[in-house]
């Protein structure tokens, strides 16, 4: 049973090594997201009804209007496509917030947490942060004055796709 396994581990190695020997990259990821209102650009006025594509994460392009966009070319290459409908809403770019605490809120209990509390504790209270500042619309932060290898930890689980949270993080080292 052992040697299966080890021989069937070995099997899925060399599939997977020859896909990347072959020059095999993943198939492109879009999302086409329809925007009642979008700013795209600050300092000009809104758009109405404007459509976002994005490919791998990065904005591709903007389309006036709210109708179909063709990615059939995409598609047939083995994309990705997902639709998001945001007619009802406010589209804007991802906000930045420079100083952030995600793994220590003050609050009345602030003393007593510090020092019953260990990194581990501080990092899951991070992944909770992380989540609802992504979601408050900050895609960007500067985590400030937490412990080291907690917040480092939120920003290596966030790269990896591992936990929600703001995909920029700049953390002091």
């Amino acid at each position: 049973m052992k040697f299966l396994r080890t021989l069937s581990l070995a099997a899925v190695f060399a599939a997977s090594s020859f896909s990347f020997a072959q020059g095999a990259k993943p198939a492109d990821r879009y999302s086409v997201i329809r925007c009642g209102t979008l700013l795209d650009v600050a300092g000009t006025p809104a758009k109405k009804n404007a459509t976002l594509v994005v490919k791998n994460g990065v904005v591709d392009r903007v389309v006036e209007g709210l109708g179909p966009i063709d990615l059939a070319k995409e598609h047939a290459a083995g994309a990705s496509v997902q639709e998001i409908d945001l007619r009802d809403k406010f589209v804007l770019p991802g906000l930045i917030d420079c100083h952030v605490h995600l793994t220590f809120e003050f609050s009345s209990d602030s003393r007593m947490r510090s020092m019953t509390e260990t990194d581990c504790d501080a990092a899951i209270r991070g992944v909770l942060a992380a989540k609802k500042t992504v979601e408050a619309g900050f895609t960007t932060v500067r985590d400030l004055g937490g412990a080291a290898h907690a917040i480092h930890a939120v920003r290596n689980g966030v790269a990896r796709g591992d936990i929600v949270g703001p995909r920029g993080c700049a953390f002091p080292e």
